[in-house]
């Protein structure tokens, strides 16, 4: 159904493709990928493509990359005014270097990063 005021067309985005784009990824991912989703629902508007676009952009990347940019987006409270394309950006961004990053902030704090709890 399309909304005549602003153009949104509900029927182009079918929960079922959403849910099995997360149910791709493994458990703790797939956790943090709903905690992050009802976070930014608290503070801003989404609509439901909005996720979609998000999952398919980043259905290539791996757990660990995804998992590591939810946890940073997460610590450093960006939800509160960074929207889901943000995030996108933050995931296809490190995705290129994150080998290399791993191993640098290894060398530079002793270990990964702290994980934050969902």
């Amino acid at each position: 159904m399309k909304c005549p005021k602003c153009g949104y067309d509900s029927s182009l985005v079918n929960p079922n493709k959403i849910r099995s784009l997360i149910d791709q990824r493994n458990e703790s991912t797939r956790k943090a990928i709903r905690a992050i989703v009802e976070k930014i629902k608290e503070h801003q508007y989404m609509n439901p493509s909005e996720l979609y676009e998000f999952l398919v952009d980043t259905k290539d990347v791996s757990d660990e990359v995804l998992y590591y940019i939810i946890n940073k987006y997460n610590m450093q409270n960006m939800y509160t005014d960074k929207p889901l394309r943000y995030l996108r950006a933050m995931v296809l961004n490190l995705e290129r270097g994150f080998e290399k990053r791993k191993k640098i902030e290894y060398d530079m704090y002793g270990g990964k990063p702290p994980d934050t709890k969902y």
